[in-house]
């Protein structure tokens, strides 16, 4: 086993297609391993694996057996890999930090892992994985000293206003299809766009029920959960502001965050909708977005004390970051950068 060491950290744990990423690679050369370089990795992948079942028949006793299978589906978004730095003549024993600057495609789908059952009780999962990998080149050397960082990708929003917008519908209340009764009007608004998984939303609802007809209850319904409600009677006005929990109320556990990829797509909206007799229902659709709970193995990352003795080296290339940029807010989060410039 070798006793070089390697480490990676990156100036935060959650990004946006599109962003840069600003890290740095630590390394600790204190064998003789031939270690001629360092390279970064970047990798963005989905994919799924679900079983299915299939009816064979059995050589031996000629009869049908059912067997259990399992596919897959998987996806890369990108793989990208650079060199950061070359030593012909091999890295010499010390500590060294290399910071690195990477771009991250734009459009990219949200991380999203989860795993459930189909009706049948088959078992699937799925995940989106974004990964930073540093790996040192050793030359006939069939042991790999790396490190990898996993890091949160999260959905991009449209370039339209993420503000609250108001939904309305109105319908008209006849009797015999023929005599108007009066109109139901409903608007409706979350308190915002996007949220993060665990929050919990505030839904605003607001009914003018101009008609002759009482209106019983009317249904709110996010994914999987349903709340139903009191209604209001006919030349009644009725406001309300509803709370939903973007968690499993079983569990506690946090949806899924939104994505929008190829293989794996997961999408919000609160419907709205009121039963009213002699009139077809209103129903209104707000769309919602999830983002990612803040990157959790990002946050309790412990910094081995050796990175604070790294020596930083100036790197070219295409990963170089400009030097101005190493006292800046982008590497406050990186140990053992600011204090040290070249």
């Amino acid at each position: 086993m070798s006793i070089n060491r390697i480490a990676i950290r990156t100036n935060k744990g959650d990004y946006l297609g599109g962003e840069k990423i600003y890290g740095t690679v630590y390394l600790w050369i204190c064998g003789t391993d031939p270690c001629r370089g360092v390279k970064l990795k970047f990798r963005g992948y989905e994919k799924c694996e679900w079983e299915f079942r299939e009816v064979e028949q059995d050589e031996e006793t000629q009869l049908p057996i059912e067997r259990i299978g399992t596919k897959h589906s998987r996806r890369d978004m990108f793989r990208a890999e650079l060199r950061l730095i070359e030593y012909p003549d091999g890295i010499p024993m010390g500590c060294y930090a290399y910071p690195f600057h990477y771009t991250l495609q734009q459009g990219l789908p949200g991380s999203f892992e989860t795993n459930g059952n189909q009706s049948n009780g088959d078992k699937w999962k799925a995940k989106t994985t974004y990964k930073v990998i540093a790996e040192v080149d050793r030359p006939g050397s069939g042991e790999v000293l790396k490190a990898s960082q996993v890091i949160t990708v999260n959905e991009n929003l449209p370039l339209t206003s993420i503000e609250p917008e108001v939904v309305t519908a109105r319908r008209t209340v006849k009797i015999c299809c023929c005599i108007p009764k009066g109109d139901v009007l409903l608007n409706a608004w979350l308190d915002k766009k996007v949220y993060t998984s665990g929050e919990t939303a505030t839904l605003h609802v607001d009914v003018k029920n101009n008609s002759n007809v009482d209106i019983d209850s009317f249904l709110v319904k996010l994914i999987r959960v349903e709340k139903s409600l009191s209604g209001c009677q006919g030349k009644q006005l009725r406001n309300m502001e509803i709370p939903l929990d973007l968690w499993e109320e079983s569990s506690r556990e946090e949806f899924q965050p939104s994505t929008n990829g190829q293989v794996i797509k997961s999408k919000y909206h609160v419907d709205v909708e009121i039963e009213i007799k002699w009139a077809l229902p209103i129903s209104v659709q707000l769309p919602v977005t999830l983002r990612s709970p803040p990157n959790q193995s990002w946050s309790d990352w412990e910094p081995p004390p050796w990175v604070y003795n790294c020596r930083l080296i100036k790197i070219t290339g295409p990963c170089a970051v400009p030097e101005h940029l190493l006292g800046s807010k982008l590497f406050v989060n990186i140990p053992g950068i600011q204090a040290d410039p070249f």
